[in-house]
């Protein structure tokens, strides 16, 4: 495995979250360490998380939760010292059924695909290098494997080609890498040791998604070593 050198990742870099706490998990070490030596930091979060209090019954829950985790969010992310975070609001557990550009809704409405609006958050952010859930994901959450191959369209086909006039400038990404959240990476390429101070932060960011703490209690989180494959 080779080391992630910051000056390889460009001036930009960009995590796509398929749910709030995912990136953070995979790459909030990597992401407040670039921040603090002046790399541009953002973060695209897929889906609302409306299904992330699994152990209550009660319909109503559904929209107090997608308060509850944007507000754990935008803490996380805030002392991960994010310069940029968007939330697209996919319905968590429904990426699938979004994975187009446009979707005519009840009486023809228009309503954003998936494709189209993290293009144009791509676009309006212009980052050189992208972090995304691993391959290895996609048998774990479907909305993981959704992110993923989303991520890898907008990725191959659409960051630098001129299709979606009205969506933005197309931008030159020279990086793209894979992180881990459920499982891990079968053969990472790359690894980037988080300093104490960082660990630290990464602890308190993760901490913040208080909702999730059941599951998180599941995870292997690499605390002191981020793990990574590079794909491009």
């Amino acid at each position: 495995m080779e080391i992630i050198r910051l000056e390889d990742l460009g001036e930009s870099i960009i995590a796509v979250s398929p749910h709030d706490d995912d990136a953070v998990i995979g790459c909030g070490g990597l992401f407040s360490y670039a921040k603090s030596n002046g790399i541009y930091t953002s973060a695209v979060i897929m889906t609302d998380g409306r299904f992330g209090a699994p152990y209550v019954k009660n319909k109503d829950i559904t929209a107090k939760t997608v308060k509850v985790r944007k507000k754990e969010a935008n803490k996380a992310y805030g002392l991960i010292g994010l310069d940029d975070l968007s939330f697209l609001g996919f319905p968590d557990m429904g990426l699938e059924l979004y994975k187009f550009f446009i979707i005519e809704g009840e009486n023809g409405r228009h309503i954003d695909g998936s494709y189209e609006k993290l293009l144009s958050e791509v676009r309006r952010l212009k980052p050189e290098t992208m972090f995304i859930p691993a391959c290895s994901e996609i048998h774990e959450h479907v909305d993981h494997r959704s992110t993923h191959e989303i991520s890898m369209f907008v990725f191959t086909f659409l960051a630098d080609h001129p299709v979606g006039y009205d969506l933005g400038k197309p931008v030159e990404i020279k990086n793209i890498f894979e992180y881990e959240v459920w499982n891990k990476i079968g053969e990472p390429t790359h690894y980037f040791e988080l300093p104490k101070e960082v660990q630290d932060i990464k602890k308190s960011a993760v901490d913040e998604f208080r909702s999730q703490r059941r599951a998180i209690k599941k995870l292997e989180i690499g605390w002191g070593v981020e793990k990574f494959r590079k794909l491009c």
